[in-house]
């Protein structure tokens, strides 16, 4: 069974190699499948130049965070972006609910514990983190003259974890 975690990676090393810091993990075994990632750490990296791979990115975009950064990034305030991901947030809540309410058996309590999880989300990722985010974003925006140099090309990629058979 796969497994995966969501790490920052410098792009020079292998992509089961050495990663810079976990950020989360995906878990496509069940249904719907399991996506757990820190908004704070993603949107850090983000920011700093990091390209995600094609299916990090979905996920990344399922899961709300590249709408944040999108909204951050064009000047929006910070409770701007809390309101916009709200309502989306509460959009993702119905459509997994509908998909829940279909499961039957240990597949439905599987979903459901999923879905307290999701709906736990707006409180877990706080308004200072996006201040701070926010704040960064604009000073680079008002000095576009200055380059900061990295000591790390980052990469968000994922790495497959075995799965110790049950």
């Amino acid at each position: 069974m796969a497994y995966y975690h969501i790490v920052a990676a410098d792009a020079r090393s292998p992509r089961d190699g050495r990663f810079i810091e976990r950020i989360g993990s995906y878990d496509p075994n069940v249904d719907p499948s399991r996506v757990v990632i820190d908004h704070n750490l993603a949107l850090k990296w983000l920011q700093q130049g990091a390209q995600p791979t094609d299916t990090v990115h979905s996920l990344l975009s399922r899961d709300g965070i590249l709408l944040k950064y999108h909204l951050l990034r064009k000047g929006n305030e910070v409770e701007a972006v809390q309101k916009a991901y709200a309502e989306w947030h509460k959009q993702r809540i119905s459509k997994l609910e509908a998909k829940v309410a279909l499961l039957t058996g240990r597949a439905r309590e599987k979903a459901e514990a999923i879905l307290v999880e999701e709906r736990a989300k707006l409180d877990r990722y706080p308004v200072y983190k996006l201040n701070e985010l926010a704040a960064i974003l604009k000073a680079q925006h008002d000095h576009t003259d200055v380059v900061a140099e990295m000591d790390e090309v980052a990469q968000v990629t994922e790495v497959a974890e075995p799965v110790a058979a049950e």
